[in-house]
């Protein structure tokens, strides 16, 4: 649930912070730029990564704190570098198989008034 995935992205962020010795509420960049680099190790979307430092910025405006992703001229290209290393998650289509190439070369055979009858003879005309 979104609850317990929060409750989790909390204690992950305040563990961390823990860890670094550093208060939770209000960290300095270069803790909060360690706890990214920390936690994009272990997660497989760029997407897991905003989850996570939304939770953080959460937690740090919930404690009166100031985030301070917010005034750093280089945050954008902090995050653009992890959207290109981490990426976004792709839902993979179905192979083109055998099979369904039979299917169409039957398809258009049977009817050749179809669109794409047309359009496959035009494209076999064009130059490579």
């Amino acid at each position: 649930s979104t609850k317990a995935t929060n409750k989790s992205q909390f204690r992950a962020y305040t563990n961390f912070m823990t860890y670094l010795k550093e208060n939770p509420a209000s960290p300095s960049l270069q803790s909060l730029q360690f706890y990214l680099a920390h936690i994009s190790s272990s997660l497989s979307t760029f997407k897991s990564l905003v989850n996570y430092l939304a939770a953080a910025r959460k937690f740090i405006r919930r404690a009166g704190g100031v985030d301070p992703s917010s005034s750093s001229p280089a945050w954008p290209d902090l995050m653009r570098g992890y959207k290109r290393l981490l990426g976004d998650s792709h839902k993979s289509k179905l192979p083109v198989t055998p099979a369904m190439l039979l299917q169409i070369r039957n398809v258009i055979r049977k009817d050749t008034r179809s669109p794409i009858f047309f359009r496959l003879a035009a494209w076999s005309c064009m130059p490579s």
